[in-house]
């Protein structure tokens, strides 16, 4: 009699629940990779994950990115301690912008799995030890930082709080960075234009910085300064592109560099492609690693009569949620361009667990952890407005 499977996944899940139970996996420890337990019982890798999924939403699992499956350990019903989310880029009571609302909501999220409370801070503007002072009387057990505060983060070591720079990057051997993966990300989409036989490939964003950008980090500290901030994101996605174009042999044409030094300069961005774009020697493909930089562009391709998909290929970066709210409602009836997907949840956890190693283990190694991106091919702009990005199409950079 053939056995369905339904009832394969099923057993499987009976052995796995066995092993925990009987404590062959230590605490701590991580399930074997789906490829060892798809041959250690002779499955196929669907059942594997229906198996896996099943013990996940029984909370006898959970799922770590770029780590596997671990048995969850009990938890006590309350822990003491805030979680303040630092973000330097704001003032106090200033609004935060739709992309840092979104990473602040997702280490909500986490902060409540762990019986944390988490409190906000826009911090622009403010002493660093008279706002410690201040996070400190709440209880304080750990700092997330987004942001280049180097004093701040000082601070946190100084007084044994754990602390954590998330979406920046400070140059300091004591302090864990959690980052988008900028590098490899640009590189793929990069090469996802390559391998389709565009030859000419524009690059709008930052390929380097203006005389007063460089004067204004020049007199402070790249660690110190907001310009620091984006300084990283800026040169990595950069790196990575030109990465690609060396290992196919080829090199952005400097006429195709679409300078655009703020990221969030939409306006900017699409006065500067439509203008490329009338031009005879114009790409066939644009590079746009910015979210607010990819809408500008997408305007430009428009107001020069051009279609994207159709007369002109593009690639651009973007949070999941960000892509179906933002992107897919200007393509409707077309397909969404493809583009570099990141989730802020999978920072937030990242994150979270650097935390809760340093406080567990002080005087570790500080560690770059980066957050995976997945590069998605287009979509249809109907099906991802109904259910998201198919992933099932993308993989991972």
């Amino acid at each position: 009699m053939k056995v369905s499977r339904k009832r394969l996944s099923d057993r499987l899940a009976e052995n796995l629940r066995t092993l925990i139970a009987e404590g062959k996996v230590e605490e701590g420890a991580y399930l074997p990779p789906e490829r060892t337990l798809e041959r250690q019982f002779k499955v196929s890798r669907v059942t594997v994950r229906r198996a896996l999924s099943s013990l996940v939403r029984e909370g006898l699992i959970e799922s770590v990115p770029s780590c596997g499956y671990r048995p969850v350990r009990e938890r006590p019903r309350t822990e003491r301690g805030t979680l303040a989310y630092v973000l330097s880029a704001v003032g106090p009571g200033d609004p935060w912008d739709s992309s840092h609302a979104r990473i602040f909501a997702a280490f909500n999220r986490a902060a409540f799995d762990r019986r944390r409370k988490l409190l906000g801070v826009g911090a622009r503007g403010r002493d660093p030890v008279e706002l410690y002072d201040e996070l400190a009387d709440s209880d304080l057990w750990g700092v997330v930082l987004d942001g280049c505060w180097l004093d701040l983060a000082r601070e946190a070591m100084r007084r044994g709080h754990p602390c954590v720079v998330v979406d920046s990057f400070l140059d300091h051997r004591g302090i864990d960075v959690v980052l988008q993966d900028n590098f490899n990300g640009a590189r793929a989409a990069t090469e996802y234009l390559l391998e389709r036989g565009h030859d000419a490939i524009g690059w709008v964003g930052t390929s380097r910085l203006s005389d007063a950008e460089r004067a204004r980090l020049n007199a402070t500290s790249v660690s110190d300064s907001e310009g620091g901030r984006n300084l990283v994101h800026y040169r990595e996605r950069y790196a990575g592109s030109c990465a690609a174009m060396y290992d196919y042999g080829k090199a952005f044409d400097p006429k195709h560099l679409v300078e655009v030094q703020n990221n969030e300069a939409r306006d900017e961005a699409r006065e500067k492609v439509a203008k490329l774009l009338a031009s005879k020697a114009r790409p066939s493909a644009l590079v746009c690693m910015w979210q607010q930089i990819a809408l500008g562009a997408i305007q430009g391709v428009r107001d020069a009569g051009l279609k994207v998909g159709r007369d002109i290929d593009l690639v651009f970066w973007s949070s999941e949620e960000e892509y179906r709210e933002a992107f897919a409602p200007e393509f409707l009836g077309e397909s969404v361009p493809a583009a570099v997907l990141w989730r802020p949840q999978e920072m937030a956890e990242l994150a979270l667990q650097r935390l809760e190693m340093r406080a567990a283990y002080p005087h570790a190694p500080a560690c770059r952890t980066y957050v995976p991106s997945r590069l998605v091919e287009p979509q249809p702009a109907e099906e991802v407005l109904r259910r998201g990005a198919k992933l099932e199409k993308s993989w991972d950079v």
